[in-house]
């Protein structure tokens, strides 16, 4: 039996000119969520508890200069959106009895709800800090690779009681996405999405591979991937053309009535490996330990992927230092500048081409 998800129940009423806020009765009941921006309202009914599941309520840029104790009634709200509106403070019974976060041009109040565990717990939390103490008075010194470590490399230690041991290697990393996944959940059946991640996840990983990669990290279709460091520039960059040309052709031949795309951002530069972790007695486990990638490629080819395929983006976008260091001339054709302003806090030239790679 196939179950369908239940869409998130949602009413977009910003930019309507309205000038009042909409009759509470009139209103589904079990909204969660509510937009009414860039309007002209002037209050909050007092009957906005009567939504029972009402979470996040959008009132940016209206009229609102104050706020009635009615609010207070809105038991499920999270998150209340109030900047743009004449509201020169929060009341203090808002401060003393709100459960939910509400954010103003000039005040944003956090709801931290505390709540008393039994002692167990408050040792632990006064275990962590002497631990943490510990591990922060230690140091770490780096070796230089060109082979990508793993997280079973006797050269790179954790220990919290003691110096630790890292690696330090100039490569390139590569993040792949798939574009559209939200809308690809909704529209398609579980058994379909289970087909396309598992499918996905094998072709990206079987082709890395191929290209001397080393995936490093999957977080849901994210999947980032670091590249010993002899030839990673022409390695990088032809893993992404034949991770494109297997999106278009046979990753799209498995969605009934729908296309699949994916962006790829690749960035050069160094990267620090360190190991982090918990140990556990008598648990030598992957699960209570991983590598974590310090430095700029990963969070710049992060940024490079997160606009990749779209708005007219090519698919395969890559920074200048990985263009400079292509040595395969038939990989640098086909590549044009693309306009940097439209990554965020990106200060390199960036290219980009669809590139295919049979």
């Amino acid at each position: 039996m196939n179950i369908r998800r239940k869409k998130p129940r949602k009413l977009d009423l910003s930019g309507r000119n309205l000038t009042k806020f909409p009759t509470i009765t009139t209103l589904d009941k079990k909204i969660r969520y509510l937009d009414l921006s860039n309007n002209n309202i002037e209050e909050i009914p007092a009957n906005i508890g009567e939504l029972k599941e009402l979470k996040y309520l959008y009132l940016n840029n209206n009229r609102i200069s104050q706020l009635h104790n009615g609010i207070l009634k809105a038991e499920s709200l999270q998150c209340l959106y109030l900047y743009g509106n004449p509201m020169k403070k929060l009341p203090n019974f808002i401060k003393k009895s709100v459960n939910f976060s509400i954010i103003t041009d000039n005040y944003i109040f956090h709801y931290n709800p505390e709540v008393e565990k039994d002692g167990n717990h408050l040792n632990m939390q006064r275990e962590i800090s002497d631990e943490v103490d510990c591990i922060c008075c230690h140091d770490t010194t780096f070796a230089r690779t060109a082979i990508v470590p793993s997280v079973e490399d006797p050269d790179i230690t954790f220990n919290r009681h003691g110096d630790r041991k890292g690696k330090e290697l100039n490569t390139c990393v590569l993040f792949v996405d798939i574009r559209g996944s939200v809308q690809k959940n909704d529209k398609h059946r579980t058994k379909v999405l289970v087909n396309m991640y598992s499918s996905f996840i094998y072709g990206v990983l079987k082709i890395t591979r191929a290209y001397n990669g080393h995936v490093r990290n999957i977080i849901g279709d994210r999947i980032m991937v670091v590249f010993d460091e002899v030839n990673c520039c022409d390695n990088a960059v032809g893993c992404a053309g034949a991770i494109h040309y297997f999106c278009n052709n046979k990753m799209s031949s498995i969605l009934p009535n729908d296309s699949f795309r994916c962006g790829i951002g690749i960035h050069y530069g160094e990267m620090s490996v360190i190991e982090v972790g918990l140990q556990v007695p008598g648990k030598e486990n992957s699960d209570y330990k991983n590598l974590i990638w310090i430095g700029e490629p990963a969070n710049l080819a992060s940024r490079l992927t997160d606009k990749a395929g779209k708005n007219n983006i090519p698919f395969v976008v890559i920074s200048e230092g990985v263009y400079e260091g292509l040595t395969d001339g038939s990989l640098k054709h086909g590549f044009n500048e693309v306009n940097k302003r439209l990554f965020k806090n990106i200060d390199f030239n960036v290219l980009g081409c669809n590139l295919i790679v049979k």
